[in-house]
């Protein structure tokens, strides 16, 4: 049975999904990949099996990557341990549009997601099994994936330049307002 820290993190996660379709973005960006949208039955599993209590670290990602979260809906989705270690597999719809040097395969894909593959492959070496990690740990993820050509771009990288101040503005504001309120005992405080 899902927790309020469940309920919580997954209506986050749906308003962050629905804010990003709401905007519209500038060249150079091609596509925009919301896995929150077209992976969300594998993305709502891995909170409804992990985010079930209070967390004492939060690991925060910049950007799904395109071998990673993009195809499997799971931050640094390096599909042989989420789908093996984290214990999350689910089926993969396809975006609205996209990109042909980016296509998504769900759990198929047989790219690695190199940061992935040491982030999972960190946890499950230190902590064994994953339910040992997810007791006091989660991994989150922001954003969407920005496509154009041959390169995935992030607001944060060094590709920075390519997303206008307009374009980042209204992505910035949606994800602070995507998060719920500090109502309640569910938020772990660092005081």
């Amino acid at each position: 049975m899902p927790s309020s820290t469940t309920d919580a993190m997954l209506s986050a996660a749906k308003a962050l999904s629905e804010g990003v379709e709401t905007l519209a973005f500038s060249s150079p960006t091609e596509v925009v990949y919301n896995p929150l949208r077209y992976a969300w039955e594998a993305h709502a599993l891995y909170i409804k099996k992990h985010a079930q209590n209070k967390k004492k670290v939060i690991f925060l990602g910049m950007n799904p990557g395109p071998y990673g979260m993009a195809q499997c809906g799971v931050p640094f989705g390096e599909i042989e341990l989420v789908r093996d270690w984290v214990g999350v597999e689910a089926p993969i719809a396809h975006p609205e549009e996209e990109h042909p040097k980016r296509p998504i395969e769900g759990f198929a894909c047989t790219r690695s997601e190199v940061s992935g593959r040491r982030l999972w492959g960190a946890f499950k070496e230190r902590f064994g099994t994953a339910e040992a990690f997810f007791k006091d740990h989660f991994v989150a993820n922001c954003l969407s994936s920005f496509i154009s050509g041959n390169r995935s771009l992030s607001l944060r990288s060094h590709n920075t330049f390519l997303l206008t101040r307009t374009t980042k503005r209204p992505l910035t504001s949606e994800g602070r307002n995507a998060i719920p309120p500090r109502s309640d005992s569910n938020v772990v405080s660092n005081s």
